[in-house]
């Protein structure tokens, strides 16, 4: 069970009537429409950034008060309005402003003169000092957030991309620096230097020239926080709700369009029972867990979500409804300890209808063949959906499960992903890029690029015709190749 860590400072609604020192906005929205088309978002390596940041704040050894949140519009807003000292913002920047995120997985696009109209209206005097904006291309949004009064800013030229790897180089310096007393000219001039001479950039002193320190003739000879006291950072970000989810797949890949599916459908829809189905080995269980998983870490279902594997049990054909609902009650630890001698089911319909939580059902399958009449796991997930009105069920399985009465299932099929995210998928589960011989090129190892080794194999028959875009067939591969080294 994830449980608060004892490192936050816990605050009332995640909110605190002093102002932050430091607040980090992080946006990952799965998809973007683009006129009547709608195209995944490349994505981000957000976690090691904030993981980065992270370590930042604890290294600099100052009692500072941050908290982390994702970018949205109403965020932003509600933190400028409280008052932060620095505003910092990691995302995908465009020529024409910053990808935020919406409610429901849409990337929204926040444009320079939107920026600065957010910041104008909501900014107090002395508020917001400064802003990094660590994104690609975000010299207009930078300069939006001087014409808003903010008085230093952090962002790179417009024509540039920035490297990932030296993005956190850059950060880590710059905070260490500011944080630590340095002035804010002072603290760039430190984490440029310092990004020159990184070893694990090969062009380290192109990617330095890519940053810039807004107004260029600005007066930037001030310190933002001239007296921290030594001591522990203190990370005020909001606490999550509980929940018992697995930690997402190293390489969950392919799947944004099915994720940003479940959560339109429970947010937006506000549908109550929704079923992922398709053949066995194609991805159910990694698309519920991304999907629950995205929508805990932003604060949907405030009492927590729920993973139930169902397809566990080994007798599962056999169970009752009582025995399931046993099952259900062991697996959720917010649930006070039951008397197995008394009915679990009425205790379980108790903490329900109290709570806002969503259930992942795993793997119906088995107890959806019951041998007992029913099957009890259809009337269970009913009886629970019409007694607990505030339920929600995230089911997978091969088929529906078939309700029929009051509340409405949605079926969402999940089928393969496309050959060129499989082949990814295959490179990074082997643990290494295929030399070209392997994938059917001539000529000299090593003088393929990794996306011609990648296109090679797109057209290789074992992806193209055996594989066609199965996770499950995709692992078996992997398996074989391990050891053959062959991909006949």
């Amino acid at each position: 069970m994830s449980q608060p860590s004892d490192s936050k400072v816990t605050e009332t609604n995640g909110y605190s009537k002093q102002p932050y020192d430091l607040v980090y906005l992080k946006s990952s929205p799965l998809l973007v429409k683009n006129l009547n088309q709608v195209f995944n978002v490349p994505p981000l390596d957000v976690k090691s950034e904030e993981k980065a940041f992270d370590e930042t704040m604890r290294e600099s050894g100052m009692q500072l008060r941050f908290k982390k949140d994702f970018a949205t519009v109403n965020r932003l807003c509600t933190n400028v309005i409280l008052g932060c000292k620095v505003l910092h913002y990691t995302g995908h920047g465009l020529e024409n402003g910053l990808a935020f995120e919406d409610e429901f997985g849409f990337m929204h696009i926040v444009s320079p003169e939107h920026l600065r109209e957010l910041i104008s209206a909501g900014r107090k005097e002395a508020s917001v000092k400064l802003v990094f904006v660590a994104a690609c291309h975000s010299e207009p949004a930078g300069r939006a957030f001087i014409e808003a009064g903010v008085k230093h800013v952090i962002a790179a030229k417009i024509k540039e991309k920035i490297a990932d790897k030296g993005a956190r180089q850059f950060m880590r310096y710059f905070y260490l620096s500011l944080l630590t007393g340095r002035t804010v000219r002072e603290a760039y001039d430190a984490a440029i230097v310092n990004l020159r001479a990184a070893a694990c950039l090969p062009s380290a002193r192109d990617e330095a020239k890519k940053y810039l320190l807004l107004p260029t003739e600005g007066n930037h000879d001030v310190r933002i926080f001239p007296s921290l006291k030594e001591g522990k950072a203190g990370d005020c970000t909001r606490t999550l709700a509980l929940n018992n989810l697995p930690a997402p797949a190293d390489h969950f890949l392919g799947r944004s369009f099915d994720v940003q599916r479940i959560v339109e459908t429970f947010l937006r829809a506000k549908k109550r029972l929704v079923t992922l189905t398709g053949p066995k080995g194609v991805g159910k269980t990694e698309v519920a867990r991304g999907a629950a998983t995205y929508m805990h870490q932003r604060g949907a279902f405030k009492d927590g979500i729920f993973h139930l594997r169902l397809g566990d049990f080994s007798d599962a054909e056999d169970m009752k409804k009582e025995d399931i609902a046993m099952a259900i009650v062991d697996s959720i630890d917010a649930i006070p300890e039951v008397d197995t001698s008394h009915k679990v089911k009425p205790v379980l319909k108790r903490w329900l209808r109290r709570k806002e939580v969503l259930l992942v059902m795993d793997g119906l399958d088995s107890l959806l063949k019951s041998k007992v009449k029913g099957p009890p796991i259809r009337s269970l997930i009913q009886e629970l959906l019409e007694d607990c009105p505030p339920l929600k069920i995230l089911a997978t399985s091969c088929e529906r499960i078939g309700i029929t009465r009051g509340v409405e299932e949605v079926e969402l099929n999940v089928g393969p992903i496309r050959v060129g995210e499989i082949c990814l998928l295959f490179s990074k589960l082997a643990g290494e890029t295929l030399t070209n011989e392997q994938v059917g090129l001539k000529g000299e190892s090593g003088m393929y690029l990794k996306h011609e080794i990648l296109e090679a194999m797109e057209k290789h028959r074992l992806f193209k015709d055996i594989i066609k875009g199965h996770p499950g067939l995709c692992w078996e591969a992997v398996q074989i190749f391990r050891k053959t080294k062959d991909l006949e």
